[in-house]
């Protein structure tokens, strides 16, 4: 797998928006500075790390898009926080779950896990515990923040999250891996299933990783 990643990145990663880009029929466009996310790339200090390289972004954002975007684009997935046991039905996915390479963490977090003063930017109360979203959504969103933020804000760029699904209760967040939040208790990193399209639904927590 990995020298099959290998392969793919040396040709796509720094033209990810041109070649692995899915047709705009297939995804749902969302809007920066809406009153239910991101404003102006929005983060906060704990998300961030000395060691942080936005270059890493890119092979986060295709990892997503080779594990979970291409296989099931338009599949709507329940999405539900490890707090609370398993919504019934077959395509359901345990939260967090994340997409790391070396510095950076694409992370997938239900909004219900935080506080409102926890995030930076307009956070709105009521977040469900569960969330149906598709994997278009969830990567348009992705290269949005990449794009915007990460990539537009000069040389450092920006960390940033924002808000995907059909009421909003699922985050997409970029932090970087070695960042006081990709080690908070509420959020572990545990090898196990429920969070893997193509495994069983035991509970656990999967990081799809490259060159940990």
């Amino acid at each position: 797998m990995k020298l099959f990643l290998s392969t793919i990145i040396a040709g796509c990663v720094f033209t990810i928006f041109a070649r692995c880009r899915p047709s705009q029929s297939l995804t749902t466009p969302g809007t920066l500075g809406q009153n239910l996310g991101v404003t102006d790339c929005d983060s906060k200090p704990d998300w961030t790390a000395r060691n942080f390289l936005k270059e890493d972004c890119y092979v986060s954002v295709l990892d997503m898009f080779l594990q979970d975007y291409r296989p099931h684009p338009q599949a709507k997935f329940d999405f539900y926080s490890s707090l609370y046991p398993a919504p019934p039905g077959s395509n359901r996915l345990q939260t967090p779950k994340r997409y790391t390479t070396k510095s950076c963490t694409l992370a997938l977090v239900m909004l219900y896990n935080f506080k409102p003063a926890e995030l930076p930017g307009t956070f709105r109360t009521g977040h469900l515990h569960t969330e149906l979203a598709t994997f278009g959504e969830i990567y348009t969103t992705a290269q949005r923040l990449q794009r915007n933020c990460i990539v537009g804000q000069g040389q450092g760029g920006r960390l940033a999250w924002e808000p995907v699904g059909q009421t909003k209760s699922l985050g997409v967040f970029f932090w970087a891996t070695d960042s006081e939040i990709n080690h908070d208790p509420r959020f572990p990193n545990r090898f196990t299933a429920a969070n893997h399209i193509n495994a069983s639904t035991v509970d656990g927590f999967v990081v799809h990783s490259i060159d940990r």
